[in-house]
């Protein structure tokens, strides 16, 4: 039974699993975020309510969240 050792400042394969999923994950927030406040703000500075403008932020914040997740697996080659 051997034993593998870490050199210093080699992360193993499941710690760069998880920070770069972690990652990608504050991207795909980020975004979805960015997306979601600019649909609320331009459609209440349209002329909807607070509540239709918060509510049409939040349909495209989960949209987008969903679709940015999925162009990552995609472009990773996980798709399927």
């Amino acid at each position: 039974m051997s034993v593998r050792r870490r050199s210093v400042g080699q992360p193993e394969d499941a710690d760069r699993l998880a920070a770069e999923r972690g990652f990608w994950l504050a991207i795909a927030l980020l975004t979805a975020a960015l997306v979601g406040g600019a649909t609320a703000l331009l459609t209440w500075q349209g002329g909807m309510s607070k509540a239709n403008a918060l509510l049409a932020g939040g349909a495209s914040f989960g949209g987008a969240t969903v679709l940015v997740v999925q162009l990552v697996q995609f472009m990773r080659g996980k798709h399927g």
